[in-house]
């Protein structure tokens, strides 16, 4: 890596630690109207492929770091923060709360988030990193994409096949039992496929099993992330960008499993739904 690029991930990552500790002395953020924009983002910004180039920028970069070995919890966290920034640059807006609830969890958690885009799986990386670290439960096909599959098994995964749902419940709960024991917390998305549409039905309560088996707190996380679609096809991820959608995330409150695993699942499942419903999402 030559001095020119040391330069610009030290910057980066900079940046990305003042954004982090603004963020939770706020306990949330909220893009600015006045937040600056360059020049090449206030001319192209409004072109849904300016989008989705800075976004193959940064994960073609982030791959290349990886595949060298040089990957981190710090590099991983300052991308996540492009990632954000890569929004509004594009005329989006973003809103961030419960910030504060992470801050008083005490132990791990297992961290519960519906589904809706390529959004809240860039962007939470920058925020459940200040807490400490953690690792997400994905599709196994993901490790064999050419600049994620390296970033993910450098920051570590826990990959279920979707094929053999016994094997895959068998393997989150060994892994993740593990990795709570070692203090690491769990990010896993229990909807069987992403949809700007939270069909209740489809919600799996796995979150709450690994919960009460690992000891942890169950955290719920509400995201509304249509401001990008998603196309049919194998460029799903490349989908048309919204500018009237905000991009909403928040952190509710941890729940503890002494009323049960189905108790527990219905609370966390319920502060999503509420959640959704507040920021004008469909719930089904």
């Amino acid at each position: 890596m030559d001095n020119g690029a040391r330069a610009v991930i030290h910057r980066l990552a900079v940046e990305t630690a003042e954004f982090v500790r603004r963020l939770e002395e706020a306990g949330g953020y909220t893009t600015p109207p006045d937040a600056p924009r360059s020049r090449a983002d206030r001319l192209l910004g409004r072109f849904d492929w300016w989008y989705h180039l800075r976004n193959v920028v940064t994960f073609a970069a982030a791959g290349r770091c990886a595949r060298r070995g040089g990957y981190d919890s710090r590099r991983f966290q300052a991308d996540s923060c492009r990632m954000l920034r890569n929004v509004e640059a594009c005329g989006g807006r973003v809103s961030i709360a419960g910030m504060e609830r992470l801050r008083e969890m005490s132990r791990p958690a297992v961290f519960v988030s519906n589904h809706m885009s390529l959004i809240e799986t860039t962007v939470l990386p920058l925020l459940l990193l200040s807490r400490g670290p953690y690792v997400t439960v994905v599709k196994e096909e993901l490790l064999g994409f050419p600049a994620m599959g390296a970033v993910l098994k450098a920051v570590g995964v826990i990959a279920v096949t979707r094929s053999d749902p016994r094997e895959d419940l068998r393997r989150v709960l060994a892994a993740g039992e593990a990795a709570l024991r070692d203090g690491v917390s769990i990010l896993l998305f229990p909807q069987a496929r992403r949809g700007a549409v939270l069909r209740m039905a489809d919600f799996n309560s796995l979150g709450a099993k690994l919960a009460k088996r690992g000891g942890a707190l169950l955290a719920p996380v509400a995201v509304k992330t249509d401001f990008l679609g998603i196309r049919l096809g194998p460029f799903r991820d490349f989908g048309p960008v919204d500018r009237n959608k905000t991009v909403h995330i928040e952190f509710g409150p941890p729940v503890r499993m002494e009323g049960g695993e189905r108790a527990a699942h219905r609370q966390t499942l319920d502060f999503i739904a509420e959640r959704l419903r507040a920021w004008g999402g469909e719930v089904e």
